[in-house]
């Protein structure tokens, strides 16, 4: 073994202290890191092999109105033979009991559903198609979860009254393939016949009903490649713009998982300031033991010993440190990871179980080994300026710094700069998310080491006016103002870093409970058709109340710009959030609204008002 080989293991055994904290320092910032990127691989994975679940077919199509027999029989056509269907109807209502009322979205199905997943009852168990026909087809019932009976206070076998019609609940909903998504739904979800829909009279020519055709292929097809022609087929029927939505059921996954990436994406900026504060107390850590070492190395240096070898020594020890890091963040992780999906269980699909990945490991050691290198890269740079010369001195410190040293210091945070802009774009998946990020914390970094070397300066200043005591205390942080200002940056930049994230919450929850100077409305209407807004005006007045903020509201889709064909079917792998926000532009259609006077608060801040005819 090589003499600097045993030199770095010795130095570490000897500094036990050292080596304990460093490790348990840098565990805590890892654990974080490979937790995160772990649940969101599961995830991922989970979403890919129930998707089929989640659409409850491989191919779906939903239009605001009824299909008819001719789309049908195109559609059916392009898919060939072999495959079952299932119709759904569905809408926002309300539904009364009790003496009690609450919005609710009914699903009316026929006797195919589910054509993947399962619906359990809580009496009947797992259900089947003929089940499915004798409770809700030839009967007047309908399933429901338990939390829409308590809100209700109705009990099972009790009457609910959806429109004109009444309804049993003889049974209430475990679970259903749309579980995970009904959670994030503006109402609970109830199950009825698809044919006990006109009984309930909600059904009118300007009602907003969305009607769902589902596709099951009872042998392998290339879902992706028929959806496609599906979509060109409609278009050649109706133009660019058919109004029919075909979605498969990697697109059903995708959606959903993009509703928890912005959880992930929340919680990846939360490990990466726990990550951030770990390196902070790793270079700290470090430089207080290398600082110890400063004679010992001018020793070797006398001996004989290359500058070269000493900085062989102190990187294999933060290798080895950062290596042993890894390994036990990567078993505390383990054990951490079921805890993590239990704290997460109201927002995940049953059955999610986590597992670190085998991308988790690799970015483990990755930011073990060269992240703890990274991180005391600059106190590594000290070691240039250590002479043998002052071993004659009482303490052994390097040389003043001169230009060039002060220069290489500061190239030395460059790499960490650009590894935590990399890693908060990664854990953000935008460019300008975490690129802001980065540059209000640079802001936060400038501004307060700036307050923390005016405070030195002040300590100087104040030291003529003191005790000999205060004076001795002052004078000494002024003349180690530039290690005392890193000492005040690393602790202010900890509590605010620490104190961020609550700070951030409790504003966003008070702002959306609500902003300052406006009048939050107790109710908000919509799809309010023409003919129903003088009857509403007046049901409303009768009750003692009134209407405010009327406004026209029209559907629009963007076709061209600047006379150029729009293209609204891109089809491009989406990696950033910005890419993500811009394909689904594409695909959205979007809410006008008009005017003929402004509100009071509202005013032009360019142009003059509009008047004349429009042309």
């Amino acid at each position: 073994m090589q003499p600097w080989l045993k030199l770095a293991f010795k130095e570490l055994k000897n500094n036990s202290r050292f080596t304990f904290f460093f490790l348990i320092n840098f565990t805590i910032g890892l654990v974080g890191f490979i937790t995160l990127d772990s649940f969101k691989t599961s995830l991922d994975n989970h979403l890919s092999l129930n998707s089929k679940a989640i659409l409850t077919g491989d191919i779906s199509l939903t239009a605001n109105r009824e299909f008819n027999t001719k789309e049908l029989l195109a559609v059916e056509k392009i898919i060939g033979n072999n495959f079952k269907r299932s119709k759904q109807v569905s809408f926002f209502s309300m539904a009364a009991g009790n003496n009690s009322s609450r919005l609710i979205q009914v699903t009316a199905i026929d006797p195919n559903f589910p054509l993947y997943g399962e619906m359990v009852l809580e009496n009947s168990g797992k259900i089947d198609d003929s089940f499915v026909k004798n409770e809700l087809l030839q009967n007047r019932n309908v399933w429901a979860y338990r939390e829409l009976l308590m809100s209700l206070r109705i009990k099972k076998k009790d009457t609910i009254k959806i429109g004109h019609a009444s309804f049993v609940v003889p049974d209430v909903i475990i679970d259903d393939p749309g579980s995970f998504i009904s959670a994030f739904s503006l109402a609970p979800k109830i199950y009825m016949g698809i044919n006990q829909l006109e009984d309930t009279g909600l059904i009118k020519s300007s009602s907003r009903v969305r009607y769902t055709v589902i596709y099951r292929f009872l042998e392998e097809k290339e879902t992706e490649i028929l959806a496609r022609k599906i979509v060109a087929k409609f278009e050649e029927l109706y133009g660019n713009n058919p109004g029919i939505r075909v979605q498969t059921h990697i697109d059903a996954s995708r959606q959903l998982g993009k509703t928890l990436g912005y959880l992930n994406d929340y919680l990846g900026l939360i490990a990466l300031i726990a990550l951030f504060l770990a390196g902070l107390g790793a270079a700290y850590l470090y430089r207080n033991f290398i600082s110890g070492r400063f004679r010992e190395m001018a020793i070797m240096n006398i001996l004989g010993a290359q500058k070269m070898e000493t900085y062989k020594v102190a990187i294999f020890q933060l290798i080895t440190l950062g290596f042993i890091s890894s390994i036990c963040a990567v078993f505390l992780a383990i054990t951490l990871l079921p805890l993590f999906t239990q704290l997460l269980a109201g927002f995940l699909p049953k059955g999610f179980s986590t597992d670190i990945t085998g991308t988790s490991i690799p970015l483990s050691f990755f930011m073990g080994i060269f992240g703890s290198f990274i991180f005391c890269l600059p106190v590594l740079t000290k070691i240039e300026g250590l002479k043998p010369a002052l071993l004659l001195h009482e303490n052994v410190l390097p040389t003043k710094s001169s230009n060039k040293a002060r220069f290489r210091s500061m190239i030395a945070y460059l790499p960490g700069f650009i590894l935590f802009w990399l890693l908060a774009i990664i854990q953000a998946n935008s460019w300008i998310v975490g690129s802001l990020f980065i540059f209000l914390f640079a802001l936060a970094l400038i501004f307060l080491g700036f307050v923390g070397w005016i405070l030195f300066i002040v300590c100087g200043k104040l030291s003529n006016t003191m005790s000999v005591s205060m004076k001795i205390v002052l004078r000494n942080l002024y003349r180690n103002r530039y290690s005392g200002t890193s000492c005040f940056l690393a602790i202010a930049l900890g509590a605010m870093l620490t104190t961020l994230i609550p700070m951030i919450q409790n504003g966003l929850q008070e702002e959306f409970s609500k902003p300052k100077g406006l009048k939050v409305p107790s109710f908000f209407l919509f799809d309010i058709q023409p003919e129903q807004v003088n009857p509403l005006k007046m049901e409303v007045m009768r009750a003692g109340y009134s209407l405010t903020s009327i406004s026209p509201m029209i559907r629009a889709r963007l076709e061209k710009i600047n006379l150029q064909e729009f293209d609204s079917n891109q089809s491009e792998k989406t990696v950033t959030r910005e890419q993500e926000r811009e394909r689904q532009f594409r695909n959205r259609t979007i809410n006008l609204s008009y005017r003929t006077t402004l509100h009071p608060e509202e005013h032009i801040v360019e142009g003059k008002p509009f008047s004349g005819k429009y042309d």
